[in-house]
């Protein structure tokens, strides 16, 4: 099995993903969604979810078998990593996918980290093209000349929120490249433009410091 790396904004898209057509599964996870006070701290809950390469009948034997039909049981679980859920679902049955504590792999993933809770925006290769700090807003134009302004804010690394849709960075860049649209800061703030640089933002503050330094556009 080839697992998709989830880049949807939709939630019923994302449960179904991680579901894989297992309907016990996806029914554990509707009823996980009520126990969460806003769909991103689910969405950001099934993130870490994924992380641990966690779907279908391997979510149905960590809520039987670990949780014991406990789900707030099953979410603190998962939102500690518990090592347990990875010990039974691997030793419970032979799947073709292994459960881990992080960092499943997914075709295309690159692994990001902390970079002070900033906006990258790339193009569908993975080369920024801007970043801003935890929110902005953007102009964003059509080939026919029609114009309009998005806001965005930081959700993760991964995430953001663009005019209070939860969209995976990757998926953005996709969607601008295929309805051609073309999008610019629309802010009168300083930004940083980058070419060509893949987004591997630097590990620590004194390599970011460094880093930034070292592209700053004036």
């Amino acid at each position: 099995m080839n697992r998709q790396y989830i880049k949807t904004g939709n939630i019923d898209e994302i449960i179904s993903t991680m579901s894989e057509d297992n309907t016990i599964a996806k029914e554990i996870l509707c009823n996980c969604m009520q126990e969460f006070a806003s769909t991103w701290k689910y969405i950001e809950w099934l993130i870490v979810l994924d992380d641990m390469n966690i779907r279908g009948n391997q979510i149905q034997i960590a809520y039987e078998n670990y949780a014991t039909g406990d789900i707030k049981m099953l979410i603190k679980g998962i939102e500690n990593r518990d090592p347990n859920i990875v010990d039974l679902i691997n030793s419970a049955y032979v799947f073709e996918e292994r459960a881990c504590l992080s960092g499943a792999e997914r075709p295309g993933k690159v692994i990001l980290t902390d970079h002070n809770n900033e906006i990258w925006l790339i193009d569908t290769s993975w080369q920024v093209k801007y970043r801003f700090g935890d929110e902005t807003e953007i102009l964003v134009s059509d080939s026919k000349g029609s114009c309009k302004i998005s806001s965005i804010k930081y959700l993760n690394d991964y995430f953001i929120l663009i005019d209070n849709f939860v969209m995976h960075i990757w998926e953005f860049a996709n969607v601008m490249e295929t309805k051609k649209y073309h999008y610019v800061p629309a802010l009168p703030r300083k930004i940083n433009i980058y070419q060509s640089i893949l987004y591997h933002p630097p590990k620590t503050k004194r390599e970011l410091k460094r880093h930034q330094r070292s592209l700053q556009v004036n």
